[in-house]
């Protein structure tokens, strides 16, 4: 699996960082240049390899220094849910992304299952049997199973996707509507990664069943908006 081309693209999301980063001793609002300026650097054509837990990791390091809040070293998932949108973590955009285009390419190409299927079945059984799974992602197929077996699925056929609770079964219809999957898989994200955060961070601990943070985001954006000093305090 070569990477090459990631690797240019984070080292320069990286340096747009820096420079956020520099821009945010002046104003925090810098933070908002990170959906907007340093993401997408990092993001285009990413679905055709996919991303991989590690390369999702560094791709949320960057997020969460881009947040600009104070700390040596703040739990990331608290960092990014704090300063960004759900959808702007790139732990849910980059997956999220792979499904939606995958969904695109399904029900756009009805013509094409048959070989599609096939494929599918092939990467799966590669992709279930191989120790280190993203090593031996090629393609967008791979990259989707992947990130699929990544988020909790089990991706068996190219349309039936199972959990422990849920099977989603995709209709071939220009019309279908997928907002409901990619919402359960939003969700599925957001609980594994307060999860993880709980049990790998020491800021993560209690945290494992996520955290409602609708009254501290409104006072931050009062404070933001008519108390910026006292921003720091928080």
């Amino acid at each position: 699996r070569t990477t090459t081309i990631q690797q240019k693209r984070i080292q320069r999301g990286q340096g747009r960082t820096n420079r956020l980063r520099i821009l945010g001793r002046h104003t925090k609002q810098a933070s908002k240049l990170f959906p907007t300026n340093v993401n997408p650097t990092v993001q285009y054509g990413l679905t055709a390899q996919g991303a991989s837990p590690s390369f999702i990791h560094r791709l949320r390091q960057q997020a969460a220094r881009s947040s600009l809040i104070p700390g040596h070293t703040p739990d990331i998932t608290a960092a990014i849910a704090l300063t960004f949108k759900p959808h702007q973590d790139p732990a849910i955009f980059t997956r999220l992304q792979q499904v939606k285009d995958w969904l695109y390419l399904w029900n756009q190409h009805p013509q094409h299952h048959s070989a599609l299927r096939s494929i599918w079945n092939k990467q799966h059984r590669n992709l279930t049997q191989a120790v280190r799974r993203w090593s031996k992602v090629t393609g967008p197929i791979g990259a989707t199973i992947a990130t699929l077996l990544d988020i909790g699925f089990k991706p068996t056929q190219p349309d039936r996707w199972t959990d422990n609770t849920n099977q989603f079964e995709l209709v071939i219809d220009h019309n279908t509507d997928t907002q409901p999957i990619q919402q359960f898989i939003t969700s599925a994200i957001i609980n594994q990664l307060w999860e993880h955060s709980h049990h790998t961070s020491h800021l993560g601990k209690g945290l494992k069943d996520g955290v409602d943070l609708t009254t501290v985001l409104k006072v931050t954006k009062q404070y933001k908006k008519n108390q910026p000093y006292k921003l720091p305090i928080m």
